[in-house]
């Protein structure tokens, strides 16, 4: 019984020691990605089908969502940071042709829920300010007309399935979500 007892005691001991120390985390992180269909982009995609009958086919087209992000971990768990995030986005519609630029900022938040050495998955979110840049062209050749214009729009971003796969100070990672950064959003972390 006493021997049972001490091989429970080192086993806690050594499953203790090991999972304390392979969970250090580096204070700040960097995010670079890249999204593919986005909030803008599915936006104008569903107006084209549900006003398919009341105006011609419109076609969009997409550079995807390159995004940056800057995170403070709090804790083991916890971060919060910003996000920027550009999208370029054309669209022609009969005789007019939109070059739309939309460039977002978003005050960020992430959670761990579940964490290796080499491997974790997350939730992110993020909300904030997006403009909208664009020109509009009307008609062809010499008599065309362009219009400048620029409104600001709610930003947000929410990957509720996130992965990572590498070390705390450098690893690639995949988001699953919806906003302005994509559905699927790839890049890669580096800590620091």
């Amino acid at each position: 019984m006493k021997r049972l007892f001490s091989l429970i005691l080192v086993f806690l001991a050594v499953v203790g020691s090991a999972s304390a120390q392979s969970f250090d985390r580096p204070k700040n992180e960097i995010m670079v990605s890249m999204g593919i269909a986005t909030h803008p982009e599915i936006g104008l995609d569903f107006a084209d089908v549900f006003l398919g009958g009341l105006v011609s086919d419109s076609d969009v087209e997409s550079d995807g969502a390159f995004a940056i992000t800057y995170l403070r971990n709090m804790n083991k768990t916890l971060a919060w940071g910003v996000t920027g995030s550009y999208e370029h986005l054309n669209q022609k519609l009969d005789n007019e042709t939109f070059y739309e630029n939309f460039l977002a900022v978003m005050p960020t938040v992430r959670a761990y829920w579940f964490r290796t050495k080499y491997f974790g998955m997350y939730s992110r979110l993020a909300a904030g300010l997006a403009l909208n840049m664009y020109d509009t062209y009307a008609g062809k050749g010499t008599s065309s007309t362009k219009e400048d214009k620029c409104d600001a729009y709610m930003a947000f971003h929410a990957a509720p399935v996130s992965v990572e796969l590498g070390t705390s100070k450098f690893s690639g990672f995949m988001e699953i979500g919806y906003g302005y950064q994509g559905i699927v959003n790839l890049g890669v972390k580096v800590g620091f």
